[in-house]
């Protein structure tokens, strides 16, 4: 009965594993947070500008998603943000610290947050023209390692607001992509190791056998 047991054990470890080794990689965020620098708010008065008016909106965390293999990605919008109303005319008081942060709380492929910052610059003059008034760059991916050599960045869309209001409100999308999978033993090495385990049980069985013949 020993035997049998130790027999079932060691084929439902090399199946376990096998399966395993063919996994992919599940990224599920928990929380999202959107940080806005010093110099966005609201002024009082207006006319006397030295923060510029722009809206923040923060999005729910999105859906777990798994990644199968280097290259696979997925996108979604951490939030979005828009000129205020009262901000109708950007001055030379308001152009400075205007950056963004975005930070992601992972509970896979790791535990903990990653912050994404991005640089904003305003032009001068009235929010109304045609040309950007205000842009959001993310001046390079961030790469995060994970366990058994993972590896995956994540980046942010270059972000423009060209006027006020809600028809000027633009999305914060969000980009991750599985760089390196993390080292899994094949199904095959898997499989040996299981029929290692079985013949080991077998020996033992064996022995016993004899012992008591």
């Amino acid at each position: 009965m020993k035997f049998l047991k130790s027999l079932f054990l060691a084929s439902a470890v090399a199946v376990l594993f096998s399966s395993q080794a063919n996994a992919g990689v599940i990224f599920d965020i928990s929380n999202v947070a959107v940080s806005p620098g010093s110099g966005i708010g609201t002024d009082t008065p207006e006319s006397r500008g030295q923060l510029l008016g722009v809206v923040t909106t923060t999005a729910p965390a999105p859906s777990a998603v798994e990644l199968s293999a280097p290259g696979d990605f997925y996108s979604f919008n951490a939030g979005s943000i828009q000129f205020s109303a009262t901000e109708t005319n950007i001055v030379p008081g308001e152009t400075d610290s205007l950056g963004y942060t975005v930070t992601l709380t992972f509970t896979n492929p790791l535990i903990g947050t990653v912050d994404l910052t991005m640089v904003g610059t305003a032009t001068t003059g009235l929010v109304s023209d045609s040309s950007p008034d205000f842009t959001l760059v993310m001046t390079s991916p961030v790469h995060v390692f994970f366990g058994r050599g993972g590896e995956f960045e994540i980046s942010i869309g270059k972000i423009a607001l060209t006027h006020g209001g809600a028809a000027g409100a633009q999305n914060i999308p969000v980009t991750i992509t599985l760089d390196t999978a993390p080292v899994v033993p094949e199904p095959s090495s898997m499989a040996l190791l299981g029929l290692g385990g079985i013949g080991i049980a077998f020996a033992r069985y064996r022995k016993r056998f004899k012992s008591a013949v």
